[in-house]
């Protein structure tokens, strides 16, 4: 099969900000499950996820389909943004997504009716302001059949797969923000909006700093913060 690769136009490096969803443990539940009947929940889970980000990121954000790019592994997720609130627009996001799944991942894990009690699905989200790339492909076949593709590559999603590699460290921590995207995101934020990123409010917690190796193997430093579930409840409220 012969597969013709189309670039519709050049990438531009942008300024964006990522966020990252990991779905714990997957690979042990699937290899647990012994009937049909807990298979197809995790299907049905999956799939309702998987609808949840798209409805929020087509229909609900009001962001315009080019300034996102999202990509899925199943149980892990990648949206990153770029248009020009791209920080506060990962913020609700992100903190939209958690509020679904704390609503229902610990329903889904009854009706699931594991045996072993640390055997659970869980979740962890990073979210950082970098850079990225937007590369819109078309592949076509021999067939003449069309596949479109959007690849996103540069730094914003690689550190957020790193810091959200770090909430697995806590037990009650499921989201982490780096200082410079808590920084964008309240420079973002609409006026009536500020006070719910403020980084001594009452909604973000500074919990560490992490570091890793840069250029010229100098080491650079993150600041680290949560943000609480109360902050999705009061950016509905005040809407």
């Amino acid at each position: 099969m012969t597969i013709k690769i189309e670039f519709n136009k050049d990438p531009e490096n942008k300024k964006a900000t990522a966020m990252v969803l990991d779905l714990r443990n997957s690979t042990a539940l699937h290899r647990a499950l012994k009937n049909k009947k807990q298979r197809m929940l995790i299907v049905q889970m999956m799939i309702g996820i998987h609808e949840e980000i798209l409805n929020y990121l087509y229909v609900y954000s009001g962001i315009n389909e080019i300034e996102f790019g999202f990509n899925d592994t199943g149980d892990g997720y990648l949206v990153v943004f770029i248009d020009k609130s791209h920080a506060f627009s990962c913020v609700l996001c992100a903190t939209h997504l958690r509020d679904f799944l704390t609503t229902h991942i610990d329903k889904f894990n009854k009706e699931l009716k594991i045996d072993r009690s640390n055997l659970r699905y869980s979740f962890g989200i990073g979210i950082h302001t970098a850079y990225a790339r937007f590369i819109e492909m078309e592949y076509k076949t021999a067939a003449k059949k069309s596949v479109s593709k959007k690849f996103i590559l540069g730094n914003a999603a690689n550190s957020a797969a790193r810091v959200e590699s770090v909430t697995k460290n806590f037990l009650d921590v499921d989201l982490l923000i780096t200082g410079y995207a808590r920084q964008e995101s309240h420079r973002h934020a609409p006026r009536k909006y500020k006070k719910l990123l403020k980084k001594d409010g009452p909604y973000i917690n500074q919990i560490g700093e992490v570091r890793h190796v840069v250029k010229d193997f100098q080491p650079i430093g993150h600041k680290l913060y949560t943000i609480s579930h109360q902050f999705y409840e009061d950016y509905k409220k005040s809407k």
